[in-house]
């Protein structure tokens, strides 16, 4: 799927809207298989923590950034 170069950058920032769900987790998991790390904010942010803080952070020090744009319903 990816080349051996593109697998070895890490993370992948996904920004991903709630009702599409499902499909931002197959593409995470796609990412995954492939050896890159992502962060999502469904598998990554902890009750208690900020976060507009922990967002930042991650996007920070993505070296990709997917944002995934829904159909208005």
């Amino acid at each position: 799927m990816w080349s051996g170069v593109m697998s070895t950058i890490s993370p992948v920032f996904i920004s991903q809207v709630g009702k599409d769900k499902l499909l931002v987790q197959e593409l995470m998991n796609a990412l995954e298989r492939e050896g890159m790390k992502t962060w999502v904010d469904f598998k990554d942010l902890r009750a208690g923590q900020s976060w507009k803080d922990e967002m930042e952070r991650a996007i920070e020090g993505a070296a990709w950034i997917v944002i995934q744009i829904g159909r208005a319903h």
